[in-house]
């Protein structure tokens, strides 16, 4: 909607002002449709190209903190390899831009000897923006956490300044012109209704985000639990981190205390683990801000527990070696969750009439994914044809929704689970276990 209204400050959803995230990656993502057209490939890239910015700078802080570069590459490997990364960071999603922020602003805040170190807060500040600008302010945290492994504290202040200054920018505006519809909208809804109500359905078992780490990636999340061992054993017995003591700079990397620097890590990766189990509102995105630092906190605090540098970087390489075939013999490419249910939909798209929209989704529904001249993801709050009428902006504009039925069902028994007052949608279509309906604007389910 942005790139067909050209109003790049405030994202719209159904024609109407939607506050619930900021609008930079939305004008990044219109400014590819610009040049590369309105496809699949122009919404995920900037996501991809986030998510690989965020390997290059685990790779980066690793080994700047004092790690070797065995260390660093493994670090690096062990997010590579995380499918459940990979698969995200592959969905258009905005959470990758988030980490990009604040995984940059961390890695230009670090001590360094580099010649451009006077320049390098000012990259940090305008990451920080960035990633603030692309989701909601957690990037934030960089600056507390990079003067708890060193950062000088006037490079702090300056990343802080352009942070508020750029960063903020935006939800000042918006509060300024819209006033308690932005602050009902985006604090009271997507920020403290997320911590304590289950919105949009996003309600989960208990020991959820344990379950979706094992069920996608157990190795990852083997790796943080044994670099977790030492550090906690130790605290357990009454004693002081190995290595504590103040961080100092040297050879471009932080050449005392590193091994504190990773327990630190460690301790962020855990924090904002048991921040988000304890919300209300839970998804398996939300991982995506724990990931980097578990691979950076496994590898540091793994080649920890080795005195011996040769033995260090062997054990490095090893791990490197393992997430690799581990990787290649379990890794499966579901970046949609059912790409045969996407492949038909795109075919529909196809042949449908140019306003047409082209839904999909599963029996019972609860979300679903629309293919119009817009590709993103709308929630079955209110299930009116007449709701999809007002998404293309047109009251008579045609709508298919094809639907994987329940196993063990026909389909007019998965229709029943979607079914409420009024008509019932009539089967255009059915085969190989799908069902395509055509929903007739004036129609209700």
């Amino acid at each position: 909607e942005m790139s067909a209204d050209g109003d790049w400050l405030t994202p719209h959803m159904a024609g109407q002002p939607d506050f619930s995230k900021p609008p930079l990656y939305y004008a990044l993502t219109a400014a590819t449709f610009s040049i590369h057209g309105e496809n699949e490939g122009s919404v995920r890239f900037w996501s991809v190209i986030f998510g690989l910015a965020c390997i290059f700078f685990c790779e980066r802080i690793t080994t700047r903190l004092g790690g070797s570069a065995w260390t660093g590459l493994f670090a690096a490997i062990l997010l590579l390899t995380n499918a459940h990364w990979l698969n995200r960071t592959r969905e258009g999603l905005l959470d990758s831009g988030v980490m990009f922020g604040l995984l940059g602003g961390l890695y230009f805040l670090l001590p360094s000897s580099s010649p451009a170190k006077n320049i390098r807060p000012i990259f940090a500040g305008l990451c920080l923006a960035i990633g603030t600008l692309i989701k909601h302010p957690l990037p934030v945290i960089a600056i507390p956490l990079a003067l708890c492994l060193g950062a000088r504290r006037r490079d702090a202040a300056i990343a802080a300044i352009i942070f508020f200054t750029l960063g903020l920018s935006w939800y000042f505006a918006m509060w300024i012109r819209w006033g308690h519809g932005f602050t009902d909208n985006f604090i009271r809804f997507n920020v403290v209704g997320r911590a304590t109500v289950a919105i949009d359905m996003h309600t989960a078992v208990p020991w959820y985000y344990v379950r979706e780490w094992f069920g996608h990636s157990p190795l990852t999340l083997a790796c943080l639990a044994l670099s977790a061992f030492r550090p906690i054993g130790r605290i357990v017995r009454g004693g002081r981190p190995r290595g504590f003591q103040a961080l100092e700079k040297g050879g471009g990397q932080i050449s005392n205390g590193w091994k504190f620097a990773f327990e630190i890590l460690l301790i962020a990766a855990l924090g904002i683990f048991v921040v988000l189990d304890a919300m209300a509102s839970k998804r398996d995105v939300y991982l995506l801000f724990v990931y980097p630092f578990a691979a950076m906190a496994s590898a540091g605090c793994l080649s920890a527990m080795v005195e011996n540098r040769a033995l260090r970087i062997a054990g490095a390489a090893a791990g490197t070696a393992l997430a690799l075939w581990f990787f290649a013999h379990r890794y499966v490419p579901l970046p949609d969750g059912n790409p045969a249910l996407k492949d038909i939909s795109l075919k529909l798209r196809a042949i449908a009439p140019p306003d047409a929209v082209v839904l999909a989704g599963q029996l019972p529904v609860a979300t679903i994914m629309f293919y119009s001249h817009h590709d993103a993801t709308f929630t079955w709050l209110r299930p009116a044809a007449t709701v999809l009428g007002e998404i293309a902006h047109k009251p008579g504009t045609p709508v298919y929704f094809v639907a994987r039925r329940k196993a063990g069902t026909g389909p007019m028994a998965g229709l029943k689970a979607i079914a409420a007052a009024g008509t019932e949608p009539e089967i255009a279509a059915a085969n190989s276990g799908y069902v395509i309906l055509s929903v007739k604007p004036d129609a209700r389910w």
